[in-house]
């Protein structure tokens, strides 16, 4: 049974932009006035734990969230988002946080996130 995950600490000026259900993935977009997006996908089955992010033009760090291992996608470009990428082996849910945040910012984000319910 697919567990929800949500946001705890939202930025401050963000509020919910849309919520869509991909297939294998749930996706909610946050908003803030300028239209700066937050991304924060992760996956619903177990099936669904490939990825794929464009790795050019950005430099790749490791990270820990709340013991999982991570990558951080830091963007070369300023006007690209960056984002952070983690996934937890016992519940075996892969999650992904982008927007224009830096390293240190994502990953407060990405430890804020916990199962709703």
């Amino acid at each position: 049974e697919p567990v929800a995950y949500c946001l705890t600490e939202i930025p401050e000026g963000y509020v919910e932009y849309t919520r869509s259900d991909v297939p294998d993935w749930q996706a909610v977009i946050y908003a803030n006035s300028d239209m700066k997006y937050l991304y924060f996908y992760y996956s619903i089955s177990p099936d669904a734990v490939k990825m794929y992010i464009k790795e050019e033009g950005s430099v790749v760090e490791e990270a820990t969230v709340n013991g999982m291992s991570a990558d951080v996608y830091t963007a070369v470009d300023p006007d690209e988002t960056n984002c952070i990428i983690w996934s937890d082996d016992d519940t075996k849910t892969m999650f992904f946080l982008a927007g224009y945040f830096d390293r240190d910012e994502l990953i407060a984000l990405a430890e804020s996130v916990e199962p709703i319910g």
